[in-house]
């Protein structure tokens, strides 16, 4: 095979193999949102500034009036890797687990339950992967808060 044709084959399909080694060196250990049972996220986490997790973990916490638990969104875990401060290992993540677990159930109007199971949409990945995006957005734009409020208000509406 000749030389230009080869390094087009090798660029072409290091992406592929760097993301499968990749799958599989992080297959070893359950990370903390994993171990949690929390929502996954579908793409790279979000790096998240310290004001970012303060709006998330403050949203999550006023959550309780609306009768969530914000153990279930792995709260005490946030927490404890914000002690760190944000260049902690882990953190982007943890949050951005956090936030899309907190997120399907605003848009669904609460936690699944035995009497009230969550709606397909909600375990689609792709209703997953574009509140993902959302999220994202929310964040780097400073609207978190909103965006939350906004999920909130369709979640009680539904």
């Amino acid at each position: 095979m000749p030389a230009p044709i080869r390094l087009i084959l090798i660029a072409a399909c290091a992406p592929i193999a760097i993301f499968a080694l990749a799958g599989a060196i992080g297959a070893g250990a359950p990370t903390p949102a994993a171990a949690s049972g929390i929502v996954q996220p579908a793409r790279p986490p979000i790096h998240w500034s310290p004001d970012a997790l303060r709006v998330l973990t403050a949203e999550i916490e006023a959550s309780r009036h609306l009768g969530l638990d914000p153990d279930d969104y792995g709260i005490a875990a946030l927490r404890d890797e914000m002690q760190g401060g944000p260049a902690a290992a882990g953190i982007d993540h943890l949050a951005t687990a956090a936030a899309l677990h907190f997120a399907l159930d605003l848009t669904a109007g609460g936690p699944a339950t035995p009497g009230r199971p969550s709606p397909p949409s909600a375990h689609e990945p792709a209703a997953r992967a574009a509140l993902q995006v959302q999220l994202a957005l929310a964040d780097t734009t400073g609207t978190l808060r909103a965006w939350f409020g906004r999920l909130r208000s369709a979640g009680q509406a539904g």
